[in-house]
């Protein structure tokens, strides 16, 4: 009898998941057009099409609904507000931690498990290309980048001293011991 209850209330459960899954799309339509309406007039022409373009191109309902929430709760707001220096850097900042986000994802699902050392690294040099990008078009700002690259410069200059010198010292051995 038990077995059968649980039959039963599998059914029903099923029966509602799928009516729920068939107003998916009506939700995540509902959603994006409640983030054009909340965009200034002059930008909801041209943002409204590529909003609903990109929800047309989504697989699967529940990604549409995602999409839907994201531009109705998150996307609307930031066209809301002006267009700060600090704003800009905390998108800019957020946009490369996002990518060293997946980076790493990918390593962690292929089974490639880095070190500490190897993760400050990578943040260190993501962080440093998201500065760089904030401040491209100020000549007095510092330029982390070029910092950079003059240090490994100047790695590679003492380096190759180092070489000389020891091929120097391998040269006067010889000698001696001759």
């Amino acid at each position: 009898m038990s077995f059968l209850w649980g039959a039963l209330g599998f059914l029903a459960a099923a029966l509602i998941v799928r009516e729920i899954a068939a107003y998916l799309p009506t939700i995540a339509r509902w959603q994006i057009n409640r983030g054009i309406e909340r965009l200034p007039e002059e930008m909801r022409a041209e943002v409204g099409k590529k909003w609903l373009a990109t929800e047309t191109m989504l697989p699967g309902d529940l990604s549409k609904v995602l999409w839907g929430i994201g531009c109705n709760w998150f996307l609307a707001p930031q066209f809301l507000k002006p267009a700060t220096p600090e704003r800009v850097a905390k998108l800019i900042h957020f946009v490369f931690f996002v990518g060293y986000l997946m980076a790493t994802l990918r390593d962690f699902i292929k089974l490639k498990f880095v070190g500490p050392r190897h993760l400050k690294m990578r943040w260190s040099l993501i962080k440093k290309i998201a500065d760089q990008a904030i401040v491209a078009n100020d000549p007095n700002a510092p330029q982390p980048i070029l910092e950079l690259a003059q240090k490994f410069l100047r790695m590679a200059e003492i380096k190759q001293e180092m070489e000389r010198l020891g091929q120097e010292f391998n040269d006067l051995a010889k000698n001696l011991w001759k």
